[in-house]
């Protein structure tokens, strides 16, 4: 949980946290601060001082910013579950081509396997059989049984299955949400339920509520943790809150590097507030992940035309030429990813930096965005 009080209404954080943080240079920073503070009050202690330095960096403790630097242990699975990235292997082509069939075999080979985190995997699956012409009747079967003996993460899931099977409405959706959290500290539902907020409500400072809980929770596992730390960064830029996506971004990247969503995204951020350089190098991060094939050939060709239209708004004459050629080469279909990246704002940068082109901007970033206008209207 957050250590930030329901009382706490400080905004943004006075600086974001630098691009390689670590914990020797927070000890380093918050030692150069009690030096600072002694000369006006002898008695300081080194707790204070650590404390200030928190605060600076939007933390109401050092606890908190310590235990989100803390090193990862070896050998330590990226992922809670072994099953995620082989079912993106093995659905993703199948997904693209609209093979539903091949989707449910790859499916039901994963289950037979009765791998760690089965309940979660067949909720996952009783939500795809939805999408199936016969699959509703099963898709009940399987949550009747998982919620004998519900856990969080099954009431989380079940939030979504229950509204998208006609069960209940946008309010016992939102009940079933704050059954999970009333469960105890549960990552996921506090994601799920952030993005709920955030889409379904409207309601961004309880979305960034939530999503930062989900953010500074304690997960061992690098990846499931920096997806939340990416999410919640996403939203708070997405939110105007500049300063705190790049601390938590940062945080984000500590973590693991395999989160090509977060990094995208960032990569977008920083480009647009001014770092073209920085953002590029991020950009061709992604353009060459080793996890954008799992992705499936539909959403890694559209990352792969993020990154160009990314290269073709801030990048030099040469890298310009090359992503536009890419892009009219590799055309891609729209894709609402506006929660995940802003590309009107990189147009507006791009533009207020004498882009040689706006109009074909526009036009890419509407063909990228499906948006006619930045509002969508």
């Amino acid at each position: 949980m957050t250590d930030k009080s329901p009382g706490d209404t400080r905004q943004s954080p006075v600086r974001a946290l630098p691009a390689h943080p670590n914990l020797d240079h927070l000890r380093k920073e918050a030692k150069r601060r009690l030096k600072d503070l002694r000369q006006s009050a002898p008695g300081a202690l080194l707790a204070e001082a650590q404390r200030d330095v928190a605060r600076d960096y939007g933390f109401t403790s050092w606890r908190r910013l310590v235990a989100l630097l803390r090193p990862i242990a070896a050998n330590t699975p990226e992922l809670p579950y072994d099953w995620g990235w082989d079912l993106a292997r093995m659905t993703a082509e199948a997904h693209a081509r609209g093979d539903g069939s091949a989707v449910e075999s790859a499916y039901r080979a994963l289950i037979a396997r009765n791998p760690a985190g089965l309940a979660e995997l067949e909720a996952n699956f009783a939500l795809f059989l939805l999408t199936r012409p016969d699959g509703r009747a099963e898709a009940r079967a399987i949550f009747r049984r998982l919620l004998r003996m519900p856990t969080a993460t099954i009431l989380a899931l079940y939030a979504t299955f229950a509204q998208a099977a006609g069960m209940v409405d946008l309010q016992g959706r939102e009940e079933i949400y704050r059954r999970a959290l009333a469960m105890g500290d549960n990552l996921l539902a506090a994601h799920h339920y952030a993005a709920f907020l955030w889409h379904e409500r409207g309601n961004p400072s309880e979305a960034l509520r939530f999503a930062r809980i989900a953010a500074e929770g304690d997960t061992p596992h690098p990846l499931a943790q920096a997806i939340y730390q990416g999410i919640y960064a996403t939203m708070a830029w997405r939110n105007g809150d500049a300063v705190t996506a790049e601390t938590w971004f940062r945080l984000a990247r500590t973590r693991s590097k395999g989160d090509v969503y977060a990094t995208l995204a960032f990569a977008h951020m920083l480009t647009a507030t001014g770092r073209e350089s920085e953002g590029l190098k991020l950009a061709a991060e992604v353009a060459t992940h080793p996890r954008l094939a799992d992705l499936g050939p539909l959403l890694s060709s559209w990352f792969t035309a993020a990154v160009n239209f990314l290269r073709y708004a801030h990048g030099d004459a040469a890298q310009q030429d090359a992503a536009l050629l890419a892009l009219e080469d590799a055309p891609v279909p729209a894709q609402a990813a506006s929660d995940t990246l802003d590309l009107w704002r990189t147009v507006e940068t791009a533009m207020a930096n004498g882009h040689p082109a706006p109009q074909r901007l526009i036009a890419l970033a509407q063909s990228l965005t499906g948006q006619r206008t930045p509002s969508g209207a």
